[in-house]
Parts: C-alpha cells; structure tokens; sequence
C-alpha cells in the first residue's frame, strides 16, 4: 500500500506578515460579533418605558417627605400609592408633594389621621376620576396608556378595628368603576389590615380573629375578579410576619417584578412594575435670554431710533391695540437681535439627595435583603441600626439645602426661587 503525503493545494506565496493591515479585511462568520455591531442598550425612552409604582403606608406625610424623595429616587418610581397621608385642608399639596410630581388626595374629613392620595409623576397623563363618593377612604385616578384599554389606579385604607361595611364601600365603588370604565385595567393598592386571610390558597386561615372582615374581601375579590399579588410580609414585628399592604388588579399579567423594599413607616414599600407603555407629557423646551451678555449699548441705540420714528408717525391717528402690537414686536425683535439665549427643559433634581445618601440608601437595601433571606437577629439589627443612620442622613441633607438657599454671593437668590417655583 502507497501512501501520499502530499496534497494537491499550492503553497500560499505570501505570510499574513507581507499583507497590509488594511487589506486584511474581515472574516465572512465569527462566533462573536463585531464590537461594532453590537446594539447598544436601549434607554428607559417613552417607546420602551414602563411604570414602576410604590404602595407606599405614609404614617404622615409631613414629617416623612426626606424618606419619601430619596425612596422615589432610588426606585425611580412613576406612580406613589400613598395610605394614612395624616393631610388636611390647613396644608397646602405643594407642601407635601415631592417635585415633579402631582397630587390627588382625599382626607379623613372626621378624626385624625387617615387619608389617601395618589401621586403621578408630571410627565404622565392622569386624572382623577368622578367617582360617587362613598364612606371608603379610596380614591381613584385613571393613568392614561397607548393602546385601547383604559387604566385605572386606586388607593383604599381599610383603619384598624373598622366594621365590614368598609369593605362593602370597596366593592360598591369598584362596580361603579367597572360599569363607567368598561373593560379597564384596575389595579387597587393600599393597607387593608386583615392579616388573617392565606392568600396562597385564597381563604381565611383557621381560628382567625377576623373572620368575619375577611370574608368579604376574598368575595369582593372573587366578584371582580381581582389577583392579590403581594406574596412578602409587609408588617414585620417580633411576634409576627403579616402581609397587611395588598396589590388587587383583574390584570396579573401586566404586572411584573412584584417585591417588597423597606419604607418608610412600620410598614414596608410595595414595589412592583406595569408593563404598559404611558402616554407623555411633550414638554416644550422654555427659551431663557442671558441679560448678563446683551449688548445693551446697541439696544439702547436702537430703541432710541425706534422711539423716534414712532414719535414721528402720528401715533394718535392708530388705536391702543396697534399701537401696543408695534412696541411688542420692536421689542421682540431687537431681544432676538442683542441678547443671547438658551433653551432650557424643566428638571426635577433634588440637589440634596447627594452620591453618599444614594450610597446609604443602596446599602439599606442589601441589609434588608439579606436579613430578610437569613431571619438572623443579628442581621436585623444591623439592617435597623443603618436605616436609621440612613434617615438621619436624608433629613440632615434635607434640612441644610433649605436653609442655605439663601447666599449672601448670589443677590438674584437663584436657588431660593427654585425651590419656590417647584413647589407651584
């Protein structure tokens, strides 16, 4: 047998070291892509952005504001469904109102305490909707969304020790919701405080004390057809784990990444998000003229010569309105032509939120996770002990922002009139 050790190709007349680098070219398939060509990260943008939602147990919104901002901004959160406000009609929403952001409340109108409110960030269409009142403390707010179906979000508190005629009010403005706003989207969200209901198998549990208010909840549920999605305690206590703050919504499947974050009360945030596309806001960018570099020598000249041509021109013979149409549009034309300009586009920022209250903030979170996945004593303590450094952090930062707005450099008081402005 003859075996042949050659082959029939021809050797190459060139290593790749005689080709030019640029004559290389690119292989035809690879197992990678180029870098090139790789697509980059699409952004949180109006055709990609959903709606992250906070169902937030307030205990008093006055005194809460520093935890409520740096919450928002840590989550970057859209919708704050907010139970036990404490508001009244003596506070001004713009007192209470984190910037950027739109209030719809409704106060406990007898008693202290109480009270619901709804808050949507700015750059979202929304609407309160005209509801028949009832003695509930629920309030409803349609968020509008692309697309042909109509969402509608509600915030109810259910107080302690209430009868079950409460929960009667619920389901009687649900069916008025549900015969306005046909086919919506509802999603309710708030303290109802009945911990004795499984929601794992939908029922009351065994020898519960509130048996009697529970029940009709789970049949309000079952009527409407309304999935309880928070699955995490949201009352921790040392004697016990209690899931008090619920999510209602006869749309599950819109909803994702349903989790529970610490609060700001001794209640925890829920936390979950909808993916559904809003409809937005289109802001014009403002125009802002720079007076500090006008040139204000050739204006003066100008509008020197402009007062006397119109002095000349027998401005009695013309009426007020044309007249004034005249001066307007001098005065118009020669800003353009003098002093520069800039857009500027409205931005929510809070200066005080700084990288180190971020930091503590980020690190509260992980504390909570970890003491939440181990149960281990030692873990919640170190989890309590920096929520509080956190708290006192933010309230530290809060404070300091307002009462150095004032500085004695800056006579126009730019930050002071900020801080005014956003509280419109």
């Amino acid at each position: 047998m003859v075996i042949f050790l050659s082959n029939s190709f021809s050797s190459l007349d060139c290593t790749s070291d005689d080709i030019p680098s640029d004559e290389l070219g690119s292989p035809i398939a690879t197992s990678s892509p180029n870098p090139a060509d790789r697509a980059k990260p699409v952004k949180n943008s109006s055709q990609h952005r959903k709606i992250k939602t906070l169902v937030i147990n307030c205990d008093g919104l006055c005194n809460k504001l520093p935890q409520l901002e740096s919450l928002i901004d840590h989550h970057k959160a859209d919708v704050i469904v907010g139970t036990e406000s404490h508001l009244k009609n003596a506070i001004f929403t713009s007192e209470t109102t984190p910037p950027g952001f739109v209030t719809y409340q409704r106060d406990r109108i007898q008693g202290k305490k109480g009270g619901v409110c709804i808050m949507v960030k700015d750059d979202l269409i929304a609407s309160e909707c005209n509801i028949i009142t009832t003695e509930a403390e629920l309030i409803w707010v349609e968020l509008h969304i692309k697309g042909y179906k109509r969402l509608i979000i509600g915030s109810f508190y259910r107080p302690p020790n209430s009868p079950p005629a409460n929960i009667q009010h619920l389901s009687d403005s649900l069916a008025s919701i549900q015969s306005k706003f046909k086919n919506a989207i509802l999603i309710v969200g708030g303290d109802f405080n009945l911990a004795d209901i499984d929601w794992t198998n939908r029922s009351v549990r065994p020898y519960a004390v509130e048996s009697a208010k529970c029940s009709p909840l789970l049949d309000v549920c079952n009527d409407f057809f309304l999935d309880q999605l928070v699955k995490e305690p949201t009352r921790i206590s040392e004697a016990a784990q209690n899931i008090l703050d619920l999510v209602l919504s006869t749309h599950p499947n819109y909803i994702e990444k349903c989790k529970v974050v610490p609060g700001i009360s001794d209640h925890e945030v829920v936390l979950f998000t909808l993916n559904l596309k809003p409809k937005l806001n289109k802001k014009v960018p403002r125009k802002v003229y720079l007076y500090g570099k006008a040139n204000m020598e050739n204006l003066r000249a100008d509008m020197t010569n402009f007062q006397d041509s119109f002095l000349n021109s027998d401005p009695d013979s013309r009426n007020v309105q044309t007249n004034w149409n005249m001066f307007k549009e001098k005065i118009s034309e020669l800003m353009e032509k003098h002093i520069p300009s800039r857009t500027s586009c409205a931005s929510h920022k809070n200066p005080w939120i700084t990288r180190e209250v971020r930091r503590m903030s980020k690190k509260k979170q992980s504390l909570y996770k970890k003491a939440r996945l181990s149960n281990n004593p030692k873990d919640w303590d170190s989890f309590k002990v920096h929520q509080k450094a956190t708290q006192k952090k933010q309230r530290k930062n809060f404070w300091a922002f307002q009462n150095n707005m004032f500085d004695e450099k800056d006579k126009s008081n730019k930050a002071f009139w900020k801080f005014i402005k956003s509280k419109k």
